[in-house]
Order: C-alpha cells, then sequence, then structure tokens
C-alpha cells in the first residue's frame, strides 16, 4: 500500500479494503483462507481448524511481519493466540516446499494453494466451522481515473480472479 501512495507501484492486490486519502480500493474478487498441510498429518482429516491447533504447530510463513488482513489479524488475533514456533521461508515456493517436507503448517489463500495441489502432496483444510472468507481489492491512487490503464487493469483482475474463484468452488 505505501509503495501505490509512494509512486514505486502503480497497483497492488490486498486482502483489505484501504481507506486511506490518494488511494482507491477496487473490490476484485471473493476467497478463503484456509490451513495447508501435508495428507498424513493427523490433523489434515478434520473437517476444520481452530487458532488453537496451530499452538502445537511449526507455522510456516512467507512473512513473520503482521500485515493487514491476512491471518495474524484475521485468524490468531481474534481468539489471543499465535503459534509458539514460527519459521518464515520467504516465497510461498519455499514455504510450500517446508509443509510439503512435514517442518510445520501454514495458512494461504485458496486461490493461492490451488495451483501447486497437482505438483505438491498437500492437504487444505477450512478455517474454522464456517470457513475464514477474504476479500481481494486492488489499490490505486485516486488520481488514476476510472478510465485509466491501471484502472482497466484492475477490472482485468476482477474477471480474472472471479473466474478463478468461481472455478476453485466447482
Amino acid at each position: 500500500i505505501g509503495a501505490v501512495r509512494d509512486a514505486r507501484v502503480d497497483l497492488a492486490v490486498v486482502p483489505v479494503r484501504v481507506r486511506e486519502p490518494g488511494l482507491r480500493a477496487v473490490p476484485l474478487f471473493g476467497d478463503e483462507l484456509v490451513a495447508v498441510l501435508p495428507p498424513a498429518h493427523p490433523k489434515a482429516t478434520r473437517p476444520w481448524l481452530g487458532p488453537r491447533d496451530f499452538l502445537d504447530e511449526t507455522y510456516v510463513a512467507d512473512v513473520t511481519r503482521r500485515e493487514p488482513g491476512r491471518e495474524f489479524e484475521r485468524f490468531f488475533a481474534p481468539a489471543g493466540v499465535e503459534p509458539s514456533r514460527v519459521v518464515r521461508a520467504g516465497a510461498i515456493e519455499g514455504v510450500l516446499a517446508l509443509v510439503t517436507a512435514g517442518v510445520g503448517l501454514t495458512i494461504l489463500s485458496r486461490l493461492t494453494a490451488q495451483p501447486y495441489l497437482g505438483a505438491a502432496s498437500l492437504a487444505l483444510v477450512p478455517l474454522g466451522s464456517r470457513g475464514l472468507r477474504i476479500q481481494w481489492h486492488a489499490v490505486l491512487r485516486r488520481a488514476d481515473g476510472s478510465t485509466s490503464p491501471v484502472a482497466r487493469v484492475a477490472r482485468v483482475l476482477a474477471n480474472v480472479g472471479a473466474a478463478l474463484a468461481a472455478e476453485s468452488l466447482a
């Protein structure tokens, strides 16, 4: 968001609605945060996992910085818990390699995890009894009007994202 504000990038895709002077958020598509774990893990067959299910596990994260709309704010903080062991793996591929190797568990959006299911041995388990929905938004500067190239890219992202989300639910 800061990079958009500072004009270092033209658009950012974030899992929260940004309300900041000079910026606007364009809703893109809905998604769901899910636990990602090896299929042989004892918790992989549960219908859903709660925040306390992560207390005795190593949590593998792409970043350890607390970001709005992500799992620490949306899932762990409301329950007043955090995983006791956190490993920072950087890129999503590194996170999934560690999860596949049985090092720990992670939380990703379903649309982020879905493309890796065929290549890696992974199980996706909903968070909470009703799931944990998120809404992705494109953040751009207010000065970029509705016909600007950046606004057009946001509309394309919304269409592609909606199609991917519908496909992942099918």
